[in-house]
């Protein structure tokens, strides 16, 4: 395995936790198993509650059941992404949290062999939920995490900030400022806007002016928000960061047109 691999498995832990966070809760979940039996109902919701509580062998065997009864669900191929993540990460599956090494196998091995293999198997099943949903931008979000290519992790991010800026914009068309925020933090952490991954707290920071921003559209106070993503465009633009100012001028378009209605 590449130095380069290993540093980007060991180094997406944040993102995943934070987008985890965000993807599916109960009450979606729920609500799309409710078209289905019972027993569906409990295997989705079983998954759920067993990767909360990072009992993630437990976790899969019910998105394996899922996955049976119900092939379409792309959350359960979604989940089972998350989870072989975490395994990736150097997570154990069993209960007494030992890693499954093979016979005479020394310990770095077991561990290297452990974290590539289930970074294969990550790819696979958010490649899976992709094929079932080309909309799907958090597959594609937690998918670049784990790209070992640097054009197809370029590109997974690329889309992937592409169908959180769609979102971004038909929430805000719709008035719904609070989900359009949450959208926006997503597009924060994908491409160094955040100030939670930069750690840049300067109150004249682009990115501490984005995160203004972002509060104020969670107001609804769509003027003040423009005013403070003006000021971040023209300081990203300054710093020669050309793909943050795009990004922001696009939501300022979108926030222009919202406030023009």
């Amino acid at each position: 395995m590449s130095s380069m691999g290993k540093t980007k498995i060991h180094g997406f832990l944040i993102c995943l936790t934070i987008s985890i966070s965000v993807t599916w809760d109960l009450n979606h979940a729920v609500v799309n198993a409710q078209v289905g039996t019972q027993q569906e109902v409990n295997y989705s919701l079983e998954g759920i509650k067993q990767f909360q509580r990072s009992n993630y062998e437990a976790a899969l065997k019910n998105f394996d059941r899922e996955i049976i009864v119900r092939p379409e669900n792309t959350e359960a191929y979604y989940y089972r992404g998350l989870i072989y993540a975490q395994y990736a990460e150097g997570k154990a599956p069993a209960s007494n949290k030992t890693l499954p090494c093979r016979s005479n196998e020394d310990p770095v091995q077991c561990n290297l062999r452990w974290s590539e293999e289930n970074r294969l198997n990550a790819i696979q099943e958010f490649t899976k939920a992709i094929e079932k949903n080309l909309q799907y931008a958090e597959a594609y979000h937690q998918r670049s995490l784990l790209q070992d290519d640097e054009q197809q992790r370029t590109n997974d991010l690329n889309k992937a900030t592409d169908l959180y800026l769609s979102q971004g914009e038909t929430q805000l068309r719709l008035n719904k400022y609070e989900q359009a925020a949450n959208v926006f933090d997503k597009i924060y952490m994908l491409t160094g806007i955040n100030t939670r991954e930069t750690g840049i707290q300067s109150l004249r920071s682009p990115q501490k002016l984005c995160e203004e921003a972002k509060e104020f559209i969670r107001r609804g106070n769509i003027q003040a928000a423009l005013d403070k993503y003006r000021q971040a465009a023209s300081l990203f633009k300054a710093d020669n960061k050309l793909t943050q100012y795009a990004i922001v001028q696009r939501i300022i378009k979108e926030l222009e047109k919202n406030a023009s209605r």
